[in-house]
């Protein structure tokens, strides 16, 4: 191998790897600023905290759909005919089944 072509590759390979560190450095620096920021008053936790000791609010029936409407989605879906696509069912194989291909040498060596 050329040294100068070796020289050039490994010259390539630790400019590459040196860009992805410094990147995903960046990154990291990056995620740690933002956390700092948006964290409730600078305080570690501070948001987890005040969320654990609130009482938890019940969803209300207004966000809710009425029960029948599942019913009629349920019904809807059962009446529909089965897709012609590729299911989930194990595919079985068949023994012993005659297979003229098989059964008249045509896998036989002739005239050697």
């Amino acid at each position: 191998m050329n040294v100068e072509i070796f020289s050039y590759s490994l010259f390539a390979t630790v400019l590459g790897m040196l860009v992805v560190f410094l990147s995903l450095t960046a990154l990291s620096v990056m995620m740690v600023v933002l956390k700092g920021i948006f964290t409730a008053e600078g305080k570690p936790d501070g948001g987890m905290r005040s969320r654990k000791t609130q009482p938890r609010r019940e969803a209300s029936s207004a966000e809710q759909p009425p029960a029948w409407v599942a019913a009629a989605v349920a019904a809807y879906l059962a009446e529909e005919p089965e897709p012609d696509r590729p299911t989930a069912d194990p595919w079985n194989a068949v023994m012993n089944q005659y297979d003229p291909w098989i059964a008249g040498g045509r896998f036989s060596k002739r005239g050697v």
